[in-house]
């Protein structure tokens, strides 16, 4: 096989690749956005516990009833941001977890860190959240606000896409000159 077949092969790979990854992307955003019109009745629950994933991730837990039925959704956010910083007078973190108006969850970290004291902080079980479900599933819910714009893992998917469809372009530009 020749080289330029080689180079093709491999073009076409990254950009088939690039264009599976686009999709992806692209089916993030579209089921997310489909959830959120079709969550039109709100309702009030209440954070029964919190959940901890990890990497300073904290996110609360609610709890709220439909006809007579309980269900329970998480809060999510567009991203969790975590803040680093590590100084003598800053080894241990218990407090400063907030949500920014873009609907980010952003948490200090320091050597050690409290995120179970931080969630309780911002989010106290037994306080009140708003929650908006589908009235043809109540499974389906966000909760305290309907997702606005995309989420970053959306964002990251189509970017790498487009990335790799361009890249496996420019590639195959350059061995055709």
């Amino acid at each position: 096989m020749s080289d330029i077949k080689i180079a093709m092969i491999e073009i076409l790979t990254l950009g088939g690749i690039g264009l599976l990854i686009l999709a992806i992307g692209i089916l993030i955003w579209v089921f997310r956005k489909r959830k959120a019109v079709r969550c039109t009745e709100r309702i009030t629950g209440r954070i029964v516990e919190h959940i901890f994933r990890g990497g300073g991730v904290m996110l609360p837990i609610i709890e709220y009833r439909v006809s007579g039925r309980t269900y329970k959704t998480i809060r999510r956010f567009r991203g969790v941001i975590t803040k680093k910083k590590i100084s003598p007078g800053n080894l241990y973190v218990d407090k400063g977890a907030y949500v920014s108006e873009k609907d980010y969850l952003v948490i200090p970290m320091g050597a050690a860190t409290n995120t179970k004291k931080m969630a309780e902080e911002l989010w106290p079980v037994g306080e009140r959240m708003t929650v908006w479900y589908d009235p043809d599933n109540p499974a389906k819910a966000f909760a305290e606000k309907k997702p606005e714009g995309m989420s970053i893992t959306s964002v990251i998917f189509i970017s790498m896409g487009i990335f790799l469809i361009l890249l496996s372009l420019l590639i195959g530009y350059l061995i055709t000159i």
